[in-house]
């Protein structure tokens, strides 16, 4: 009987485009846009607006996220999620210190 793995699997076999590779950069800088949020925290130390709720989610999510990349090996995904989880924990300690 065939198993079925994840779309990694699937993604794997294909030789990567233009458009993978850029995907892959980009996967790779979209964690960087919390940076801004971390600036407003730590530079003017101010939390005012910034949900402790959302934050957590986000910080969740990545979580999980990165737990799937592991299990399918798919390295985009958990390199995404380290860095993502890595600087919202940076703003979930902000929030923690500034409130």
């Amino acid at each position: 009987m065939h198993q079925a793995h994840g779309l990694h699997h699937i993604i794997k076999k294909k030789k990567k485009n233009t458009y993978d590779k850029f995907m892959y950069g980009f996967a790779m800088l979209t964690p960087l846009s919390v940076l801004p949020q971390i600036q407003q925290i730590f530079i003017h130390h101010s939390v005012g607006g910034v949900s402790l709720a959302t934050w957590t989610v986000f910080e969740g999510s990545s979580l999980l996220w990165l737990v799937y990349g592991l299990k399918h090996k798919a390295h985009a995904i958990v390199v995404n999620n380290v860095v993502s989880f890595l600087l919202q924990g940076v703003v979930l300690a902000g929030i923690f210190l500034y409130r």
